[in-house]
């Protein structure tokens, strides 16, 4: 999602706004939080629109993806450091790429003719190099697509997706403009890896609603692209009506938690009087087992399955001191001095005026 504006979340409701049950656990605790001002250049670019992230232990190097798509910039990758200096952290940005595709041709702005990216899951690949997901542009025929990069952008490999997760050009079944890849995740080894689609596909049934969360997929996928398997996830309703009916509710970001459990980052946004948008941001723990495998189910509008359960771990709006922003990565990082895991989550500001932030939490 680009999200043309972040502003206050709207901290509304409780147990009864979820679509299905959940259960508070012991939420993480905030370590941090970290400002990249708005405006900074990096390389040239403005760096904005950060939609995902993920650590290279072997370097000790972050790697950020945006997703601009703009009349005068393109999809392109940052890298840096975030050091700790006692309680507090920061974040030094200093290398930019262009993503390229497997023709060689880097990215291009809408202004330009050639390819377009909308870059929004990045992760460091166990076997070397980038995995990234794209939701394409469809208003040039791009589909969504998953790559995998060098460490500079430059394409290695593009995936030849399922049949259920490909655009289809007569609109009756796969991914919705704007509503595809915004989640991915390696298994340990790298062998196979999970992608997660930001709402319900076309075939699957309605978009989520004030009433109802969509009910939108998770696959794992081998590096071939071929599908190993595939869940069922009920998203939570919209959070708040927006203006002129403009809200939506999705899946920004999943991170695998151990072998059977993975986080997923809910995001809501709707469009407030002043033309910009409001979010609420939930992180929940999934259970990857129980639930319907559904591969070779054509069509979840017809099917009865039983989507994987979630857990509410942490609650952006009620956990937060600050006003909640649009978080759209999430990626574990090196282990904290005491021991404990640090999660490092990262908003998309829209290239608005307001910062970029980096919430930082330590999870047991």
């Amino acid at each position: 999602m680009r999200a043309r504006s972040v502003f206050v979340a709207l901290l509304l409701g409780g147990a009864q706004l979820f679509a299905l049950p959940v259960h508070a656990v012991s939420a993480p605790e905030i370590i941090d939080l970290v400002d990249l001002p708005a405006g900074l250049r990096v390389g040239g670019t403005v760096v904005g629109g950060l939609s995902g992230l993920d650590y290279d232990p072997g370097q000790d190097r972050w790697y950020f993806i945006t997703d601009e798509h703009s009349l005068d910039g393109a999809g392109r990758l940052y890298s840096g450091s975030l050091k700790r200096h006692g309680r507090r952290h920061d974040l030094k940005l200093n290398a930019t790429w262009p993503l390229s595709d497997c023709k060689g041709q880097n990215y291009v702005p809408l202004s330009q003719n050639g390819p377009v990216s909308d870059g929004e899951a990045v992760r460091v690949d166990p076997q070397g190099g980038l995995l990234w997901s794209s939701e394409g542009y469809y208003k040039r025929g791009i589909g969504p697509s998953i790559s995998f990069s060098d460490k500079r952008g430059r394409c290695t490999a593009e995936l030849s997706l399922p049949r259920p997760l490909q655009r289809d050009p007569t609109g009756r079944s796969g991914p919705r403009s704007n509503k595809s890849f915004e989640g991915l995740t390696f298994d340990p080894g790298g062998q196979s890896f999970w992608v997660s689609v930001e709402d319900a596909l076309l075939q699957d049934g309605p978009l989520s609603s004030l009433q109802q969360g969509g009910l939108t997929r998770l696959s794992r996928l081998d590096r071939q692209g071929n599908l190993l398997q595939q869940f069922a996830y009920r998203l939570d309703p919209i959070q708040a009506p927006g203006v002129g009916g403009i809200a939506d509710n999705g899946i920004s970001e999943i991170l695998l938690d151990g072998s059977s459990d993975m986080l997923v980052l809910e995001r809501s946004g709707a469009k407030n009087k002043a033309g910009a948008f409001d979010f609420r941001c939930r992180l929940y723990r999934v259970s990857l087992e129980g639930g319907t495998d559904i591969s070779n189910i054509g069509r979840l509008a017809e099917a009865q399955v039983k989507p994987l359960s979630k857990t509410l771990v942490f609650d952006f709006g009620r956990q937060l001191s600050l006003r909640p922003y649009n978080f759209e990565g999430m990626a574990w990082g090196p282990r904290l001095p005491d021991g404990r895991r640090l999660l490092v989550m990262v908003s998309d500001n829209g290239f608005e005026t307001v910062n970029t932030k980096l919430l930082l939490l330590a999870v047991p």
